[in-house]
């Protein structure tokens, strides 16, 4: 027995070790704000597999990550060790992907971006990068059949891709896979412009062949207040997409005082400006303009084949309006009022399409307009209408008040 104490004191002392710190970590947890999903109208089905990820801080450089999905808060504190240092921060999508399919999933990419999936597919899509520099040289698309557990890869050369390349989309569909890269050609940094291009890859199942990459030149874009979005028209059998490049602008006069302009007058004259709208034919491979005859916009959203959808705020509230891209007429599908809120531009986080639903994370920093909102674009509707609240006023044990944001929001299968 003697041969053994000093190991049998080692484990009991870190067992207590381990049982005090859950111990601390779960009675710091119980002083924190818990989040809820409350349901305002529409079918509450439809945030059953909402993910939502966000933090807390506050001037004593607090801070807490946490995730909020329908049934409340989880903070990262009151993880697994384990999950904290190695899969708090992954997507939930590719942490079922890498539960479901370990062997396929061992050394690939974590980002969500790569994957696409299918009742019966995986479909992965990464770089294969050059020995002599940091340019891409090849995109390597990985399928899995769900069903045989079948396994094929395919290689496509894509020499004009530079360093700065990024996956943004893999949709796959019964035939074949489209891969979306955003490619950066040139930064003037100067002027902080960046000239880039997107292209579109396409490989199909049947053939085992792929097709020259469309090529969408976006023209130069401000390096920061910018957007960019991709659309499809529909991903179950994708015809048509839509690319789009613009930026946030302000058109605020400055305070004769200070020079500068108040925060609330900032957010008042934001303004969305379109740069770039295309149209890419995905059989012929065409690409056309889209020159809009307004400027009532705001945030791209979605795109159903026949309308480009934007959600705009104003004095009034939130507007959904449609774009008819053959007839050139705005209409207003959804307006929804937001009493006394500062609502930015900014805090709108990107849509999500899943299918004919189109997500919308909305998270005012400076107000209590916190909401998941849903529209099905085929019939253009509000389906879903949830505020994000909390179970209490917000600040922590010292009586500081803390600061929530609402960082990214994901549907999980």
């Amino acid at each position: 027995m003697k041969k053994y104490s000093k190991l049998i004191v080692l484990t009991v002392v870190m067992l207590v070790a381990w049982t005090v710190f859950y111990v601390h970590a779960h009675q710091i947890t119980d002083s924190f704000v818990r989040f809820s999903i409350k349901t305002i109208e529409g079918d509450e089905s439809l945030i059953e597999h909402v993910v939502i990820r966000g933090d807390m801080s506050s001037s004593n450089f607090t801070y807490e990550p946490f995730v909020l999905t329908k049934d409340g808060t989880t903070f990262m504190r009151e993880t697994s060790f384990i999950e904290r240092i190695s899969d708090y921060h992954k997507s939930e999508k590719v942490k079922q992907l890498q539960l479901k399919h370990r062997q396929f999933m061992r050394g690939k990419n974590v980002n969500s971006d790569n994957y696409a999936t299918t009742d019966d597919k995986i479909v992965y899509a990464d770089f294969i990068y050059s020995k002599f520099n940091f340019d891409p040289e090849k995109v390597k698309i990985e399928t899995l059949d769900k069903n045989t557990n079948e396994k094929k890869t395919a290689v496509i050369d894509n020499p004009e891709l530079n360093t700065f390349a990024y996956i943004e989309k893999v949709i796959a569909y019964d035939e074949g896979v489209y891969v979306a890269v955003e490619n950066y050609l040139d930064t003037d940094y100067e002027t902080d412009m960046n000239e880039i291009t997107w292209n579109i890859y396409h490989y199909e199942f049947s053939r085992g062949t792929f097709d020259e990459p469309i090529v969408v030149s976006l023209g130069k874009i401000p390096s920061y207040n910018n957007i960019t979005q991709f659309f499809v028209d529909d991903e179950n059998d994708p015809k048509e997409m839509i690319v789009l490049a613009g930026l946030i602008d302000y058109a605020v006069p400055e305070d004769e005082a200070s020079g500068f302009p108040s925060y609330e007058e900032e957010i008042v004259s934001e303004y969305i400006n379109l740069s770039a709208i295309k149209k890419v034919d995905l059989k012929t491979g065409n690409v056309t303009d889209i020159n809009m005859e307004t400027d009532q916009n705001g945030i791209p959203v979605g795109y159903n084949g026949k309308e480009l959808l934007f959600i705009e705020r104003n004095a009034a509230g939130l507007h959904y309006h449609a774009y008819d891209i053959e007839t050139k007429k705005t209409t207003t599908i959804v307006s929804l009022p937001l009493e006394g809120a500062i609502v930015s531009y900014w805090d709108f986080s990107e849509p999500i399409q899943d299918g004919r639903l189109i997500y919308t994370l909305l998270n005012s920093e400076y107000g209590d307009n916190k909401m998941i909102l849903v529209i099905d674009e085929k019939e253009k509707e509000l389906v879903y209408k949830g505020a994000i609240e909390p179970d209490r006023l917000i600040e922590n044990r010292n009586g500081d008040e803390m600061i929530v944001y609402f960082n990214e929001m994901e549907i999980v299968d």
